[in-house]
């Protein structure tokens, strides 16, 4: 990637705000029990707000996609964080639950619909095919940064102020704050030319590519299977408090270290994607990893629980999920997708992709709810959606490996 200054600024800034405009939604990673405390809820009826927020989100995507690839315009990416801001300071006048839903559904439209394709695709711009891995792995890791720093300097806060219902408070009133300052910042530095498409078909023509393209649906899939994994590691806090007998308090120590995971495996797989010249072989070498590291945590509930090897395993699960998720959409220039209809594939992979948001923390939750055999269940079930993607990505890489083959063989006839 060529590192000029409009380059590097663009992409910080991007980082920046991808960092910033989930967290609101997303605030039950950080402050779960402040949360129901502060609004009464139980953890069913914040289950249901994070459901509402999430279908949302999957039914926007493509809509959202397809939008970004007909404006063009910097100014699409103030309106969702200035949406977000004004949704988060009326979260934070702690409304009666009907108004929540409205709030979680509204947040799912503000933080989806013009900003999630359109930052890919700006990280897409910035470089060439074969830099694909190494900018999107930055991004990856630099979102873990900006939102780790952002996160330990609000907890600060929150504890100077007693962690009261006062204090969980300006806790969103900050995120909301960040958010509208975040998007006049965007607007500011990200350049009208890194959201420019030369568009050459028309919206049916662009509706009827991307549906049709059996890639498009292939890669909705892989991210579907990956995905799944990433939303396992919110469960480990609680299977290494029930299973090692850790304390609360060391369990969340260890979920912290996800922070530093992130960024050791999204820029080591970014640059090892980039090198090899497929993200699929990095997705198929992710998948075979994360099956070893389920079948120990397996182990660990049939036999004597060691926690060194417990916490080896966490490590080596986080940092491959990790790397694999700073490689969704390097795929994209791997199947040498139309620019003119990037967007609205990106919008596709999202919502089918990140379906698991939808079903997935209620599901396993439930089964760890009710006890005795919840985690054999959570980790029979991530193991087989791994066999699947072993398959799935295996069979990518050999179809692509057979169809370079055939191409090689006619240029070679052509040639005699």
């Amino acid at each position: 990637m060529d590192c000029s200054f409009k380059k590097m600024s663009t992409f910080l800034a991007v980082v920046l705000g991808w960092s910033i405009i989930f967290e609101l939604p997303y605030i039950r990673n950080s402050f779960y029990i402040p949360i129901c405390q502060a609004l009464n809820l139980t953890n069913k009826e914040f289950g249901a707000l994070s459901s509402i927020y999430s279908c949302v989100c999957v039914a926007v995507y493509f809509m959202g996609g397809i939008l970004s690839d007909r404006i063009h315009s910097r100014w699409i990416l103030l309106l969702p964080f200035v949406g977000t801001g004004i949704l988060g300071f009326w979260f934070s006048s702690f409304p009666d639950y009907g108004e929540l839903k409205i709030i979680f559904a509204l947040m799912g439209v503000t933080t989806v619909m013009t900003f999630f394709s359109t930052a890919i695709r700006i990280f897409i711009s910035l470089g060439t095919r074969y830099e694909q891995g190494r900018i999107l792995g930055l991004a990856e890791a630099g979102k873990g940064v900006f939102a780790g720093l952002t996160f330990l300097i609000i907890q600060i806060m929150f504890r100077a102020l007693g962690g009261s219902r006062f204090g969980f408070e300006w806790v969103i009133k900050s995120y909301a704050v960040l958010n509208i300052i975040v998007g006049i910042g965007m607007v500011l530095i990200v350049p009208d030319e890194y959201l420019h498409v030369r568009q050459t078909m028309t919206l049916g023509q662009e509706l009827k590519k991307v549906v049709l393209n059996y890639k498009v649906w292939n890669m909705g899939l892989v991210v579907f299977l990956s995905y799944s994994m990433y939303t396992f590691l919110s469960f480990i806090p609680s299977f290494f408090l029930k299973v090692y007998g850790l304390s609360l308090e060391t369990s969340q120590a260890i979920s912290m270290w996800r922070y530093g995971m992130q960024v050791v495996g999204a820029i080591l797989a970014g640059y090892l994607a980039d090198k090899s010249k497929s993200s699929y072989k990095m997705i198929f070498g992710g998948f075979v990893i994360i099956l070893v590291s389920l079948l120990n945590f397996l182990m660990q509930l049939h036999g004597s629980s060691f926690l060194l090897l417990g916490i080896l395993g966490f490590g080596i699960f986080s940092i491959t999920v990790y790397g694999t998720k700073a490689l969704y959409y390097t795929m994209l220039s791997e199947n040498s997708i139309d620019e003119a209809c990037i967007g609205g594939t990106i919008g596709l992979i999202a919502a089918i992709g990140y379906l698991p948001d939808t079903f997935m923390y209620s599901m396993v939750g439930n089964w760890i709810d009710l006890g005795g055999q919840g985690y054999y269940k959570m980790f029979t079930y991530a193991i087989i959606l791994t066999l699947i993607g072993i398959a799935v990505s295996g069979a990518t890489l050999y179809g692509m490996k057979c169809r370079r083959r055939i191409r090689e063989n006619g240029r070679g006839e052509s040639g005699n």
